[in-house]
């Protein structure tokens, strides 16, 4: 079989240098990646943003930083476990090694 058959049976494997044709492509086979999550984010903030002009101030990043404390912790307890190929997913002994470990620092 010849490369050339190969590429005429498999059109898709040629790929796309065409930026704006490949992220339609990608819009109509519902391939959007980690776009709605960003829309959602600039649209969230947008709200917030205008129902306070405070909500962008240093005592509001202050006050998240201090109450994301906690969840952070078990966060990175979690995502721990799981790089190191482990699948456990109780919450509960990984929050209370990272409760030692936050109390320790």
């Amino acid at each position: 079989m010849t490369v050339e058959s190969e590429t005429a049976l498999a059109p898709e494997a040629v790929p796309i240098t065409n930026l704006p044709q490949r992220a339609w492509n990608n819009l109509r086979s519902g391939e959007l990646g980690s776009a709605p999550i960003v829309v959602g984010i600039v649209v969230i903030t947008l709200f917030f943003y205008f129902k306070s002009s405070t909500y962008v101030g240093a005592s509001n990043f202050n006050n998240l930083i201090v109450q994301m404390a906690g969840v952070t912790a078990i966060a990175y307890g979690v995502v721990f476990v799981l790089l190191l190929g482990e699948i456990d997913l109780s919450i509960g002994s990984v929050s209370g090694v990272c409760v030692v470990f936050v109390v320790e620092l």
